[in-house]
């Protein structure tokens, strides 16, 4: 490869990385967000945000760090300076990052995961609660591969800065993607269910017509005692089919 061409490359690289690590914190921040509003106001519920800031955190130092890594700083978007100069802070912070992201998704979901077994809800519909919960957990896979390319990179002699950077922001990519599609699920569940029975046009501005400011799992409300009732589909949804006489 022509040395010109990969300068092109690192540079595109690095400004890929630079993007995707905003775009993996603003996802993620959206799913803390939705857990926080599903679990409810409890002082539990605060719980959350612990491990949401420490993870938005490490977001803004990957961000920082991919940025400044490198003695000059030019090394970092141009290759020709990179025999010169060392990188390899890079994959420190990458493999802390990463690990931070794991241990946060695993405690906000097994925080839910606790608060969902003490619904007064049949089994059945725990499972189902649970199913939406652990769907985030898809995020953990590209965070694992990212952690192995950040620790594989220690243990190579040569290494080679565009291949390790051409993975890590693919892998970025691919967490970000994950957090939103599952943060999209419920508007997409939504979407099919008014497809198949629209809101007529004449309710269209009552008290049913379904609201798109938050996502429509289900309207869970645990108080202090979990006694609180437990709606798997929203209300707003059974209201589109109109009020028979």
């Amino acid at each position: 490869m022509p040395l010109d061409h990969a300068r092109w490359e690192s540079t595109l690289l690095l400004a890929a990385n630079l993007l995707a690590i905003p775009a993996t914190a603003l996802a993620k921040s959206g799913l803390y967000v939705f857990y926080h509003e599903v679990i409810g106001v409890t002082p539990r519920a605060y719980f959350i945000l612990i491990p949401a800031a420490f993870s938005i955190v490490a977001f803004v130092v990957m961000w920082i760090i991919q940025l400044f890594a490198c003695t000059p700083i030019q090394a970092a978007w141009n290759l020709t300076y990179y025999t010169e100069t060392s990188c390899h802070s890079r994959y420190y912070c990458g493999t802390a990052q990463a690990s931070v992201g794991i241990l946060a998704d695993l405690c906000i979901t097994s925080l839910a995961l606790f608060r969902t077994f003490q619904l007064q809800m049949p089994i059945r519909g725990k499972l189902e609660v649970l199913s939406y919960f652990f769907s985030s957990l898809v995020t953990l896979v590209p965070a694992a591969l990212r952690l192995h390319i950040s620790v594989s990179g220690h243990e190579k002699e040569n290494h080679d800065p565009t291949w390790d950077l051409f993975w890590m922001a693919t892998y970025w990519l691919y967490e970000a993607n994950c957090a939103i599609i599952c943060y999209s699920l419920p508007g997409l569940r939504h979407l099919i269910r008014s497809f198949r029975k629209p809101a007529p046009l004449a309710n269209c501005n009552d008290s049913h017509t379904p609201s798109y400011s938050s996502p429509p799992y289900f309207n869970i409300k645990l108080g202090q005692d979990n006694s609180s009732e437990v709606e798997l589909y929203p209300s707003t949804i059974q209201g589109t089919r109109g009020d028979d006489p």
